[in-house]
């Protein structure tokens, strides 16, 4: 498996037989994180271009990126992060 960084927030998964899937390290910040889209990449006349994008079915809800074993893929993965919602007031979180 491959894994680039394009830039912040934005990578390209080359691989196969593999599931990604995204957390955020809790000790780090409070925020949430999640899978904003994936784009599946194909080469077409000389460039690389969007073949298909998946839906929220085919991530898990935005949660895992499923590299399937039988060929080799490559996805643009773009990811998001939130702040966590404030618990109700006069509750404490556990």
């Amino acid at each position: 498996m491959l894994v680039l960084e394009r830039r912040p927030n934005v990578f390209e998964l080359l691989g196969r037989g593999l599931t990604v899937t995204v957390l955020r390290n809790p000790d780090t910040d409070d925020r949430i994180a999640g899978i904003a889209g994936i784009e599946a990449l194909r080469w077409r006349a000389s460039h690389w271009a969007v073949a298909a994008r998946l839906k929220g079915d085919q991530s898990n809800q935005g949660r895992q990126v499923l590299l399937a074993a039988h060929r080799v893929h490559l996805y643009r993965v773009r990811l998001y992060s939130i702040a966590r919602p404030s618990p109700p007031s006069g509750r404490a979180r556990p």
